[in-house]
């Protein structure tokens, strides 16, 4: 058993040296080295990814076989405790740490940090007072450091704001789902999943009358400029047409006026008009 340790911690050591910054080289190798692990072996892997700084999501290690097989063994407290690193948080370590393995400094920021996550994921705003509840820490400092770390683990997206003493939560990352969440997961998707499609058929409804709406507009907008076109040229024609009769008037009025006065001749010696008739004596 002691042999077999060794070995695991050798090559987690060697996994973590090739690993990139995501981790997954790292947790790919715990999970490789899983399918060969047997007893003792598996909870000297189990302890060696719990204190690894790059990893933290641990469900595919959880379900496979030779983790699964420490179920009903006396290595299940090592089984229990993966379990609650892939979806429990350390407030639940607490109530029931007196049946479960110890945990080391790295285990332990590890699964506060994750706790951390999960009460990102119920409200965007976390009081420090809450966060000091479920992480057990009564000191603001450590707190403020435990969350920046968090952060800078790119577990959380969010800032502190301490002078009301909150995190302000714009997203976190996924944890694992218990199994006997999966079922409500699943209601929740279809849920969600019909919803959408309602949403996109109210969508494209209002497409529609949107697109009859501006066909009308358009259709009116044409009419009122044909009808103003039509308007226009008619005023234009009737002024010119009466500009015409005008002028027509008055070359009329100014005829009549010259024959008037040479059918009138004047009397030079009376000073006036005479009778037409009278010209012509």
């Amino acid at each position: 058993g002691t042999s077999a340790s060794r070995e695991v911690r050798r090559a987690v050591r060697g996994a973590e040296e090739m690993a990139d910054g995501s981790g997954s080289a790292t947790f790919e190798r715990f999970c490789l080295l899983a399918k060969s692990q047997r007893g003792r072996a598996v909870v000297a892997l189990i302890e060696q990814a719990l204190s690894s700084k790059k990893v933290f999501v641990v469900g595919e290690l959880l379900a496979m076989d030779n983790i699964q097989a420490l179920r009903g063994t006396e290595f299940e407290a090592h089984l229990r405790l993966l379990e609650l690193f892939a979806y429990g948080t350390y407030s639940e370590y607490q109530a029931a740490k007196d049946q479960l393995p110890e945990l080391n400094s790295n285990m332990k920021e590890k699964l506060r940090a994750l706790s951390i996550v999960s009460l990102a994921h119920t409200k965007k705003q976390v009081t420090y007072t809450e966060l000091q509840q479920e992480l057990a820490i009564t000191n603001v400092r450590e707190l403020e450091d435990l969350i920046i770390d968090t952060i800078y683990a790119g577990l959380v997206d969010g800032k502190l704001d301490q002078a009301n003493g909150m995190l302000n939560v714009r997203s976190a990352v996924a944890r694992d789902v218990r199994p006997e969440e999966v079922g409500e997961m699943i209601q929740k998707l279809t849920q969600w999943g019909s919803d959408m499609e309602q949403l996109i058929a109210a969508l494209d409804k209002n497409m529609a009358h949107v697109n009859e709406a501006r066909q009308g507009e358009t259709k009116l907008r044409q009419e009122v400029r044909a009808k103003v076109e039509e308007t226009t040229k008619k005023l234009k024609d009737k002024s010119l047409h009466g500009s015409g009769d005008e002028e027509d008037e008055r070359e009329r009025s100014m005829r009549r006026g010259a024959h008037t006065k040479r059918m009138r001749p004047r009397y030079p010696g009376l000073g006036m008009d005479l009778p037409a008739s009278w010209g012509n004596r």
